[in-house]
């Protein structure tokens, strides 16, 4: 039983790393389709919502039926969160560097100031259609600045509070997902 368990960290750490490295790539991507829109006003919206949510989660899916498949499509509850906690943790550590360290601070070290301008013309473009008084398209682009500000300023305290919560829903997911796959051999007595 430990030894599965020590495999199944294992395994998922090195799953997590590929999981964390595609969906690293998969937000850079949506980062520059969303800064570099010139299509419709809803473009942002959908396609933030397809590559933040609907993709990463078909993604970790896929992943986890695989990591269950990999120790032969068997594993308790207590084992499947180990194994999907572990995978998800590698995936964050991955996405945490490639996305905070090295893509926002050296190569596109102005993504805040581009991604609020890409939020910002969003708006602008989608006054019309969702008949916006000069008003209301203020008063939005306003929040969004105050929000973009306030996310610019991270204290230690701050960022250590988001990374104590992110792991915290990280387990909550494994939990989760642990609860929906798991598959468990019949006992014979």
């Amino acid at each position: 039983m430990e030894d599965i368990e020590k495999e199944l960290r294992k395994i998922g750490f090195i799953r997590g790393l590929l999981l964390g490295a595609i969906l690293l790539l998969i937000g850079i991507i949506s980062y520059y389709l969303i800064i570099n829109n010139a299509g419709p006003w809803w473009f942002p919206l959908i396609s933030s919502f397809f590559f933040n949510l609907i993709l990463p989660v078909g993604l970790a899916i896929t992943f986890v039926v695989n990591l269950r498949k990999s120790i032969g499509g068997f594993w308790s509850f207590k084992q499947a969160v180990t194994g999907i906690f572990m995978m998800f943790l590698a995936a964050y550590i991955v996405q945490a560097i490639g996305r905070d360290v090295v893509f926002a601070k050296i190569i596109e070290p102005d993504m805040v100031q581009k991604t609020e301008a890409a939020m910002i013309r969003s708006i602008t473009t989608a006054a019309k259609p969702l008949s916006y008084t000069p008003a209301q398209t203020a008063a939005k682009i306003a929040d969004t600045k105050k929000q973009f500000e306030e996310n610019q300023k991270p204290t230690v305290t701050g960022v250590i509070q988001g990374v104590i919560v992110s792991i915290i829903f990280l387990f909550v997911f494994a939990i989760i997902f642990s609860a929906v796959f798991k598959r468990e051999l019949a006992q014979t007595t």
